[in-house]
């Protein structure tokens, strides 16, 4: 399954239980007719990032959609490893199955 298809099963899921979401897109802008990377993005940060409540509290979750093949960027690895130690969790939904077995 394509990335860009993973996402959007994991943006409709996440929609229909009520969770508190956005998707981020670390694009460039436009300038004119060009693209050009956005220099105030920070890169590594996955495709969604969103919160849950626990009984402990609210939880901030990040997931970044891969194909069956696809890897984490050194960027990616070094978000992860920082959203982690700052007690959120992360995903690396290969498939809707990964957000579905965590919420």
């Amino acid at each position: 399954m394509k990335e860009a298809e993973i996402l959007r099963y994991c943006l409709r899921y996440l929609r229909h239980k009520n969770y508190y979401f956005g998707r981020v897109n670390v694009g460039g802008i436009k300038r004119g007719d060009v693209w050009c990377k956005n220099p105030y993005n920070l890169t590594g940060v996955p495709d969604i990032i969103g919160f849950y409540e626990t009984k402990n509290g609210m939880v901030m979750f990040g997931i970044e959609c891969k194909s069956s093949t696809g890897r984490l960027s050194p960027a990616q690895e070094k978000f992860k490893e920082y959203f982690l130690k700052s007690g959120n969790l992360y995903i690396v939904a290969r498939d809707l199955d990964d957000v579905i077995n965590i919420f």
